[in-house]
């Protein structure tokens, strides 16, 4: 690295070549000015060179963090998730980029941290970015959730990481920006009698659709799993479900992918009685449809098929919406239909099942998981306990005689 001292007015400027740009290619230079002597002038030159070898300097760059943000997604897309490349996606078109619908005060958001120089961002900057977001960063400038922010903030961390990775960084700024806490989930599972309302109600508009609401129950499955479910993966005789397979939502639309959320998702699930026979009736109705309109059904069929031959699965999206519709008409508004993962970890943790085996079922490599997360609290569980425990001390609490 070399530099150079210059004369200016009543100061001196300092100037250090910083090397090529590694996007533009083109020569980057630091420049500082410095009042007092010659010999100052030249001290200050030293000490920047010492901190350019420490690489706590890049020097002036055109690249800015859209270009990061691009370059870093197009090597980085191919290797996610389908879904999650996705949100990614999304979160970079919807929160990185220039705002049009939102307010004069959130100056951040209306430019866009996109078109800020790279060298420049620092952690105060994120640290803007996310209040502002809080404040107005949602659709038609309406508040964001600090889960969302959380979810700009993991997407940006990941961007910088790679420019130190690349050398385009001395240091991640994101490390030291301080995104928004995210309160512990606290789940509110539907009770045994509300699951059971649901699935009258479903079965009273659609037996499918009541079997699907059974099936889900049964296996405490993702919706996605669910959809995804074929013939081939059931064992009527055995009683058993083989959780494989996944239908996600992509920017592509809904495609199935060969294996589920993670490695430890895919599981072999055993159902109850009750759950096969409603199955072995479901099978009957699919058959006997193809049959009537003179076909037969597709190779490996699927158990809930948009299609008579069972060609194609459920759209996720659709059973969504379709569930929403049913918690109005049973009177049971606010339920979700992923809290029937939450009623299944409920139910068999309160009925005494271990959480690893409740783990097993749901897809979970780590009970702690389960227990944080799906887990709810159940009262008549905890009095239980404190019976038990009375019962234990009651022997030696002293008589009144």
């Amino acid at each position: 690295m070399r530099g150079t001292v210059e004369r200016r007015g009543k100061s001196w400027r300092i100037r250090v070549d910083a090397g090529p740009d590694p996007v533009s290619g083109r020569r980057r230079q630091i420049t500082r000015t410095v009042p007092g002597t010659k010999r100052e002038a030249q001290n200050a030159l030293a000490r920047l060179l010492v901190e350019m070898g420490q690489g706590r300097h890049q020097g002036t760059s055109v690249v800015t963090v859209g270009d990061l943000c691009r370059d870093w997604f197009e090597q980085a897309g191919p290797s996610l998730q389908p879904n999650t490349r996705t949100e990614f996606a999304g979160i970079l078109r919807r929160y990185v980029g220039p705002r049009a619908d939102v307010g004069v005060e959130h100056d951040v958001l209306r430019t866009g941290i996109s078109a800020m120089p790279l060298g420049k961002l620092r952690a105060w900057d994120l640290d803007r970015l996310y209040s502002q977001l809080l404040a107005g960063g949602g659709r038609g400038g309406r508040p964001l959730s600090p889960a969302t922010v959380r979810k700009v903030h993991t997407v940006l961390r990941l961007a910088l990481g790679q420019a130190v990775r690349w050398q385009w960084l001395a240091e991640n700024p994101a490390l030291h920006a301080k995104p928004p806490g995210v309160p512990r989930p606290s789940p509110k599972p539907p009770s045994a009698e509300e699951a059971r309302r649901l699935i009258e109600v479903a079965e009273e508009l659609d037996p499918d659709w009541a079997t699907f609401l059974r099936t889900s129950a049964a296996l405490g499955a993702r919706r996605g799993e669910v959809c995804a479910l074929r013939w081939s993966a059931v064992d009527l005789e055995v009683g058993t479900v083989a959780v494989h397979r996944a239908v996600v939502i992509t920017s592509q639309g809904a495609i199935e992918r060969d294996h589920p959320k993670t490695a430890s998702s895919r599981r072999r699930v055993s159902i109850d009685p009750g759950t096969v026979a409603v199955l072995v009736a479901h099978q009957e109705r699919q058959a006997e449809r193809v049959a009537a309109c003179g076909g037969r059904l597709a190779r490996d069929p699927y158990v809930y098929s948009a299609e008579v031959d069972g060609s194609r699965p459920w759209h996720p999206t659709i059973v969504t919406h379709r569930f929403k519709r049913l918690t109005r008409r049973a009177g049971l508004d606010g339920v979700r239909l992923h809290d029937l993962r939450h009623f299944v970890a409920t139910q068999l943790i309160s009925g005494g099942v271990d959480v690893r085996t409740v783990a097993g079922r749901l897809g979970h490599a780590n009970p702690n998981v389960t227990l944080s997360t799906y887990a709810a609290w159940v009262p008549a569980r905890d009095q239980d306990a404190a019976n038990l425990i009375g019962a234990t001390l009651d022997p030696f609490v002293p008589s009144n005689g």
